[in-house]
């Protein structure tokens, strides 16, 4: 009964593990996106007004 309840956990913290890393991957990626659509729509504003 113990080692079935230590596998459970050491595959629940695998599982946790990997969620959180596809994640922040995830997050980082739009952050990155949302960044570059930031700058692009502040270059087309500056370049307007000059």
């Amino acid at each position: 009964m113990k080692r079935r309840l230590v596998y459970l956990l050491i595959s629940a913290q695998v599982v946790f593990d990997v969620g959180v890393m596809v994640y922040l991957q995830v997050q980082s990626a739009w952050q990155r996106e949302a960044t570059q659509a930031i700058q692009a729509f502040v270059q087309q504003l500056y370049q307007r007004s000059t």
